[in-house]
């Protein structure tokens, strides 16, 4: 097994907690042998690099906190895993993931870093496999579907 080689450019000390949960999160999601490169910003946008160049993700803070709304993290060939909006740091607005293949996964929304809202759930084939419906980070409402299309419950 490759061992990860990992380089870290800090210009800003409260953003270590964070860094550290996004090599975590980065580690998991692009694999042990990949070599991550961080780039980090005291305003403006982190980028995570994986071994061969491509982005890992893309982060971006003002005063320390992520504004801009939006952070996206990709997989080793280049294509979009998640894209996720943030207002005065915390989630905000929808939050996506995606396949390698491109495929959407599931869908999701927030308000003040809370779900609320609907979120999605999709089937490879495309059908919808669930809907949630959060009201203040709670489940509200749930619905099952099998991957024909029937409702399960």
């Amino acid at each position: 097994m490759a061992k990860s080689i990992l380089r870290i450019t800090l210009t800003h000390k409260s953003n270590m907690r964070k860094l550290l949960i996004t090599i975590l999160i980065s580690t998991i999601f692009v694999g042990t042998s990949s070599a991550l490169t961080f780039v980090n910003n005291k305003d403006g946008n982190q980028v995570v690099n994986t071994k061969n160049g491509n982005k890992a993700s893309q982060i971006n803070y003002q005063d320390g906190k992520k504004v801009g709304e939006t952070k996206y993290e990709y997989y080793d060939n280049g294509q979009k895993r998640t894209e996720t909006n943030y207002k005065d740091g915390a989630r905000n607005g929808k939050r996506t993931y995606w396949d390698i293949n491109g495929n959407k996964i599931s869908e999701e929304y927030y308000k003040k870093g809370w779900k609320d809202g609907n979120s999605f759930v999709w089937y490879r084939s495309g059908h919808l496999r669930s809907k949630r419906i959060f009201i203040a980070d709670k489940i509200s409402k749930y619905y099952l579907w099998y991957e024909n299309g029937q409702t399960k419950w």
